[in-house]
């Protein structure tokens, strides 16, 4: 289940691209036939081109491409667009899909956005870790907090997250853009959870995870070059 919603995410990605390269031959046609270069191929503001399709990379802290990923956008008219991504993150990988409404357009300016993030289990691993822990393991312990003896089992789970963020556009060239995003990741379950009863984390490793999990702040920037219009 979990390896197809992140399959699922990958094919929205392509179904991005798939749409803007349809709608680059769509203006394309109609501009070979009208025999004129009217305004129709492509959408022009005072703050530069709108292109068919922004593609680049990108990377941030808890950003929807994780470290470091490929970036899609597809505008649709001068203040809405739709994006995805997938990357790496922090021992996860990471597919994204979003919405921006932009104040300005979609060339240049701010925007807000907000999305869904499928962050895998550790480096894909979706079974459980059992081991041994013993009398000097003290990041897991029992439930009056002293170290935990005997056999534990670790889940490292999928963590999805909802994103909510503000963006700043700024244009590069006439079609191409440099993005910085702040914003919030709201985590939909735990990324490590301890599936032995009276066994627990630690509050430092409880603080180490959550460091390291899917979810809170989230920074990021991207450069997507326009292509089309």
């Amino acid at each position: 289940m979990k390896k197809t919603i992140f399959n699922a995410l990958v094919v929205c990605l392509l179904f991005f691209l798939g749409t803007a390269e349809l709608s680059a031959q769509k203006k394309g046609t109609k501009q070979r036939s009208s025999g004129t270069t009217s305004s129709s191929a492509s959408t022009k503001s005072t703050t530069g081109t709108i292109p068919n399709l922004y593609l680049g990379f990108g990377g941030g802290w808890n950003y929807q491409t994780g470290i470091f990923g490929l970036e899609v956008e597809v505008p649709f008219g001068e203040k809405i667009s739709a994006d995805a991504g997938v990357g790496l993150g922090l021992f996860r990988y990471k597919a994204s899909v979003g919405a921006n409404y932009y104040f300005d357009t979609v060339a240049k300016g701010f925007s807000v956005n907000g999305g869904f993030t499928y962050a895998s289990g550790i480096l894909g691993a979706e079974d459980q870790y059992e081991g041994v822990i013993n009398t000097s393991d003290f990041d897991i312990v029992d439930e009056n907090g002293d170290p935990y003896v005997g056999e534990a089992s670790i889940s490292l789970n999928a963590a999805p997250t909802l994103d909510l963020g503000v963006s700043y556009n700024a244009r590069l060239g006439n079609k191409s853009k440099f993005v910085i995003t702040l914003g919030y990741g709201v985590a939909l379950n735990d990324a490590f959870t301890i599936e032995t009863d009276a066994a627990f984390f630690d509050t430092a490793t409880q603080t180490a995870l959550k460091r390291i999990s899917p979810g809170g702040f989230m920074i990021g920037y991207k450069f997507i070059f326009g292509i089309g219009g």
